[in-house]
């Protein structure tokens, strides 16, 4: 197949790992492999099924279809009112829904969030990339604590804004907050900064996106002020 005569974004030719979501459903497929302790005991059948079923505890892909209550309400829901299920909504979302989002925010945060600061998007890797759009321009950089969620980095990589990472270690996977503050003045200030892209934001996933770990108030409160003294934005993915 002859190569395109036109150009592609170069930016979304550096090297991503792969979606482990179809790596996943891979592992799911291949189970139990023949060295694994809840293969059939039966020797009659290859296909026989495993001792013991596969536990899937897949966050946001789950491995089993919508309770049919949940696909009776949508269907009664996208009955109920056509044009406002089908056809374009406001571009901010669903004021019903935003006015909840509101009082939810606030509750929980103790502190004001109006609804005209609430905006809903299809998932929140849409949420991430409006962000990232509008806070940095190519050339600048995000800060990412590692091992990072994949399309958080994807994404950056096709906007040509730098991913730059912020290690964790085992087990704990916490960022540090002195680690970071340190990465923020040797970018934005330091003798090196004129070679070194501009940090306009962290990103912070808790629960964490692939580790699990959770971040103590105190560790948010800790990038918070950070943030705040140094003129970056501070990202909180919560979901």
């Amino acid at each position: 197949m002859a190569a395109p005569k036109y150009g592609l974004n170069p930016h979304l030719a550096k090297a991503c790992p792969e979606p482990p979501v179809p790596l996943a459903k891979a592992w799911a497929a291949s189970y139990p492999g023949s060295s694994s302790p809840f293969a059939s005991s039966s020797s009659s059948s290859s296909a026989s099924p495993p001792s013991q079923p596969l536990l899937n505890l897949a966050q946001g892909v789950p491995g089993h279809a919508p309770h049919a209550s949940l696909i009776e309400r949508m269907s009664q829901e996208a009955k109920r009112a056509p044009m406002e299920t089908h056809g374009y909504g406001h571009v901010f979302g669903d004021a019903s829904l935003r006015q909840a989002l509101s009082h939810d925010l606030s509750t929980v945060y103790g502190a004001e969030v109006s609804v005209d600061k609430v905006a809903c998007t299809a998932g929140c890797n849409m949420a991430a990339a409006v962000v990232f759009h509008a806070l940095a321009q190519p050339g600048e950089a995000i800060v990412l604590p590692t091992p990072w969620y994949f399309n958080h980095q994807m994404t950056l990589a096709s906007l040509a804004v730098e991913a730059v990472p912020l290690p964790t270690q085992s087990p704990a996977f916490l960022p540090s907050a002195q680690a970071f503050e340190d990465l923020v003045r040797r970018h934005n200030y330091g003798p090196a900064s004129s070679s070194l892209p501009r940090i306009k934001a962290v990103v912070l996933v808790t629960p964490n996106n692939p580790t699990g770990s959770i971040y103590p108030h105190q560790l948010l409160d800790d990038f918070y002020a950070i943030c705040a003294r140094e003129g970056v934005a501070l990202i909180v993915d919560e979901t």
